[in-house]
């Protein structure tokens, strides 16, 4: 309770607390007002010094909802309303009865705001009213897929990652605390967010336009686009955004087999076990998502004139920089090129996240649960290190050493080797990590290691 509390206190937008802050949001659930009152995220880019979120004539008030920065939030609320539903939030903003009451309320405003569409089962967009319940509610059994969009009404791939996982991680909350009567509502809704993972960005979805797209062994292959904010519509092909996706939705497979074979989520100590609607394909899909997304990086012919629809690959991200690679920001699919963010900060900010990215990936890949995973080995193993499973042994790779030329070994490599961030490794655990001029051996067979502990324990807020 005192989290959420402080959280809002602390983060609400105020005279003196004018950007990048909490904004009290309502919309309205029916003709009479039946307000839903939450917060949204007021994101002020830092190099805008004129607007702000506490004036009614800015750009930025009571703006388009910000999701992927209000994670944090909805993390706490998420915890602490299923643990303590009755407890009193406050007199104050917003006026609501309970802490349920409040998880409620800002799930709802959220799902009401303008940017959010609604597709019924032939992705034919619906009208309002027609997806509520009669007291209201968003209801998830009446429709298929749900999207955050931008100005251009494009769906964006990294919001549809926060947005499933987020419900996902609200029933998980529900039945940590016991109460499976609550589950199965944010279940389907967090399948109704990753359904845009299967429809193409042309239907509304945020998977890419080419049909029938198979690039390695018949498997078909996917790349989820991410759009920036305001009117962006092109097809934009952002590495990080891409990841994200392949990553949350890896993230949800693991939590739900997990949770499947438990018959409660992990830590859970009360028995609740996952509904059979979400069991099986939809366990399944959450897999073949990450597996096709990861495909498209290691085995695409990637995008060119010769191949203007197919995506681009992961080698494509490779931009030189002296002795080194680091990871280009963007493809443009219209012009067969990269589209690098121009400013060195961001620039270097996106090579580490990307980089972080894929270590969550590969923690997950290299957990026992995975590693009898033959495709996702192989997809690893090539990523990594450029190789496949041996004929003998598909639960390891032929070779774990540096491999020059490997696009994610080259990434990792121009990580490493340009200060102020580097690795230093240490033939024996444990690695030995600090900021200057370092030093990273990534011929030795331990540089993945070396470099994914780095990175994943490292806070880069960098420039190049």
């Amino acid at each position: 309770m005192a989290a959420v509390k402080t959280a809002v206190k602390n983060s609400t937008c105020s005279p003196s607390n004018p950007k990048n802050c909490l904004q009290p949001m309502t919309q309205n659930a029916c003709a009479s007002g039946c307000e839903r009152r939450g917060f949204n995220y007021c994101f002020v880019d830092s190099r805008d010094t004129t607007s702000n979120c506490t004036d009614p004539t800015s750009p930025h008030y009571k703006t388009r909802l910000a999701i992927h920065e209000l994670n944090e939030f909805l993390k706490a609320l998420s915890k602490v309303a299923t643990a303590n539903p009755a407890a009193k939030f406050s007199k104050g903003w917003p006026l609501v009865s309970s802490m349920e009451e409040m998880l409620y309320h800002q799930i709802q405003m959220m799902l009401r705001h303008p940017d959010v569409l609604y597709y019924d089962d032939t992705l034919a967009l619906m009208a309002p009213g027609t997806y509520e319940t009669s007291n209201h509610t968003i209801d998830p059994t009446k429709f298929r897929m749900v999207t955050w969009v931008n100005e251009s009404g494009i769906a964006h791939a990294m919001t549809q990652a926060d947005l499933g996982l987020t419900f996902l991680k609200v029933a998980i909350d529900w039945a940590l605390n016991g109460r499976g009567d609550r589950i199965e509502y944010y279940l389907r809704m967090s399948r109704r967010a990753y359904e845009s993972y299967s429809v193409r960005v042309d239907d509304g979805g945020v998977r890419n336009n080419k049909r029938s797209y198979t690039c390695h062994k018949g498997a078909y292959c996917y790349w989820f686009h991410g759009r920036d904010i305001e009117d962006f519509a092109e097809p934009s092909s952002v590495l990080n955004k891409h990841l994200y996706a392949v990553r949350n939705a890896l993230w949800a497979h693991q939590i739900l087999s997990d949770w499947l074979d438990r018959g409660k989520p992990k830590g859970g100590t009360v028995a609740v076990p996952l509904p059979v609607e979400f069991q099986g394909l939809n366990i399944a899909q959450h897999r073949e998502w990450a597996r096709g997304g990861l495909a498209q990086l290691a085995f695409s012919v990637g995008n060119s004139s010769a191949t203007p629809d197919v995506p681009p690959n992961l080698e494509q991200f490779l931009a030189p920089s002296g002795a080194f690679y680091r990871a280009y920001y963007d493809w443009d699919m219209l012009a067969h090129t990269y589209a690098p963010d121009t400013r060195p900060v961001t620039d270097c900010h996106y090579h580490y996240f990307t980089l972080k990215v894929f270590s969550d990936i590969f923690s997950v890949l290299s957990s026992d649960a995975y590693t009898a995973d033959a495709a996702l080995t192989e997809l690893r193993c090539n990523l990594l290190y450029g190789s496949n499973p041996s004929a003998s042994d598909t639960q390891s790779c032929d070779e774990e050493g540096y491999v020059r030329g490997v696009p994610l070994a080259e990434l990792y490599y121009g990580g490493m080797g340009a200060a102020p961030f580097q690795a230093f490794c240490e033939d024996d655990e444990p690695y030995e990590f600090q900021t200057g001029t370092l030093r990273a051996d990534p011929s030795k067979p331990s540089w993945y290691k070396s470099a994914h502990d780095f990175f994943a324990e490292t806070y880069l807020d960098c420039s190049w």
